[in-house]
């Protein structure tokens, strides 16, 4: 699978680059354009500027001349001829209102933007840490794509491991991590040695989606109890505290073992529960995950893009009402409101349609999230029912 890549070059390279041009420097002006022709016999560099107008670059021989030409590349000093046309450039000269400008320094954008600190390549990987230099503070990492990286901890990395700040001595060979690494350029100026910005466990991680999706944890901790006729789940953490959960139609569950059939299987294994507090005290898990599973689910994730078992039915039956915020659908005797966002899609004889093609009656199926409010993100008809 293809590593994620995050990237701020499109931003910063507009919006710091301008910002740089803005502010000016020292008691020059300075003049951004793009090449759109070049006279190599008179040495002049035909600019497009930024309000669409033209302007003639003429380049003499004090004139200092940057660019970028390659990955990695530390000193920007560069001839007439390693320009080219499309080139975005900032040109510094005395005076830059004439059509005729005399320039002191030309910068290609990307020389620029490096030189002066301006652009980061921020890149998230994941894998297993093969081997770890305490001393030095660098970890071997392989990827889930096999390639190999030299990451670098540095004062400002945080480690996380077990949703806590950790010191690097407690980092292994064997495990598996999610890190941010950060550099100064663009891709492909990634250097070997990776400063690493965050690095995350697999637990650290898989909460973190979790949390976004189910809301923050309720519990951690090994199950002690389980009532069905109470629907309720008792948690015993380390420290020696107990909590009490409850569990309902709308749960969500993640066994981690095939073994784990119904809740009462449970009892015994370490689980993290996610859910919202409730003011009467009486806290429901929205997904009840047993901790077997996070190495699995850590892969599932990074590797697919998707969060696992965060989407689920949310009702399956008749539809009572519909608008363009949200739709009501009785469900097992109750009614089940869920709001419509604008990724909703709504489904109809297998065609996509929009909400305003559904009637109250029409059977339907509604999938999404559990969330403070029911989220929708499919919404399936089937039609009316056919009287006998």
């Amino acid at each position: 699978m293809k590593i994620n890549h995050f990237f701020r070059v499109s931003v910063l390279s507009l919006v710091m680059f301008l910002l740089a041009v803005s502010q000016g420097i020292s008691k020059e002006s300075s003049l951004f354009g793009e090449i759109t022709k070049i006279d190599k016999k008179n040495l002049v560099f035909t600019l497009k500027t930024r309000d669409d107008k033209q302007k003639e670059v003429h380049i003499g021989k004090t004139t200092q001349l940057y660019r970028k030409k390659s990955p990695r590349q530390q000193d920007f000093a560069a001839q007439f001829s390693d320009f080219k046309t499309g080139d975005s450039l900032l040109v510094i000269a005395d005076d830059t209102a004439a059509y005729h400008v005399y320039p002191a320094r030309v910068w290609e954008q990307r020389a620029f933007l490096i030189q002066n600190n301006l652009i980061q390549t921020e890149k998230f990987m994941a894998g297993e840490v093969k081997s770890v230099n305490k001393g030095k503070k660098i970890i071997v990492f392989y990827t889930f794509q096999g390639e190999k990286k030299n990451i670098l901890i540095t004062d400002y990395t945080q480690l996380l491991l077990k949703s806590r700040e950790a010191p690097v001595s407690d980092l292994k060979a064997g495990m598996k991590l999610a890190v941010y690494v950060r550099w100064t350029g663009f891709e492909e100026d990634e250097p070997d040695l990776l400063n690493a910005s965050q690095i995350q466990d697999t637990s650290t991680y898989v909460i973190e989606k979790y949390r976004q999706k189910c809301g923050p944890v309720l519990a951690e901790g090994t199950v002690e109890e389980v009532s069905m006729e109470s629907t309720s789940m008792k948690v015993g953490t380390t420290s020696g505290m107990s909590y009490i959960v409850f569990f309902n139609a709308s749960t969500r569950w993640i066994p981690g073992n095939p073994k784990i059939k119904k809740p009462t299987d449970f009892i015994g294994h370490q689980v993290y529960v996610f859910g919202y507090p409730s003011r009467e005290r009486k806290n429901t898990a929205t997904m009840i995950m047993n901790q077997l599973g996070v190495n699995i689910l850590f892969e599932l994730i990074v590797k697919g893009g998707e969060v696992p078992g965060t989407q689920a039915i949310l009702a399956l039956g008749e539809l009572v009402g519909i608008d363009s915020s949200r739709i009501s659908v009785m469900y097992g005797g109750k009614k089940i409101v869920a709001r419509i966002v604008p990724q909703t899609v709504f489904l109809k004889k297998d065609q996509q349609v929009t909400y305003k093609d559904l009637q109250p009656g029409e059977q339907v199926l509604v999938k999404g999230l559990y969330d403070k409010e029911p989220v929708a993100l499919i919404v399936q008809s089937f039609g009316k029912k056919e009287k006998k």
